[in-house]
């Protein structure tokens, strides 16, 4: 395997790893919350955050080794518009199926996580056009 191969396949494995570990704390928030009778949306929101302090973090100084924190509004701006598009997943399923809440919560975290990967990948922490040359 070539260098450049391996480096990006150790890069989507980490991404694999922080993602599933945001994963693991949004859905752990939620599920707690929800269990303690808040609202689907506001344990989505809270669930989310925690994801996403933790995901910034391990993204920008382990998968992308990208520490520049001019990146977090872009972040903030996925994780907003990831957000809307898991409780939007979650009406849609609450309203239109038999699945409960932890089902819906679960289903609707699956597929934002596809979106956010994507986003994160091409936007959030693509390379600098122009990297600084020391």
């Amino acid at each position: 395997m070539s260098g450049g191969v391996f480096h990006e396949a150790a890069r989507v494995f980490r991404f694999g790893l922080v993602g599933a570990l945001n994963t693991l704390v949004a859905y752990l928030v939620f599920a707690l919350l929800l269990f303690a009778g808040i609202h689907y949306t506001i344990a989505t929101l809270a669930g989310g955050v925690a994801g996403m302090l933790v995901g910034f973090e391990l993204m920008s100084s382990w998968v992308f080794r990208l520490r520049d924190r001019r990146r977090l509004w872009r972040f903030a701006l996925l994780f907003v518009t990831a957000y809307g598009l898991n409780v939007g997943i979650q009406t849609l399923l609450l309203d239109h199926s038999r699945l409960n809440g932890y089902w819906a919560g679960a289903v609707a975290t699956a597929l934002t996580a596809i979106f956010s990967y994507s986003a994160n990948r091409g936007w959030v922490f693509s390379p600098p056009r122009n990297p600084r040359r020391p």
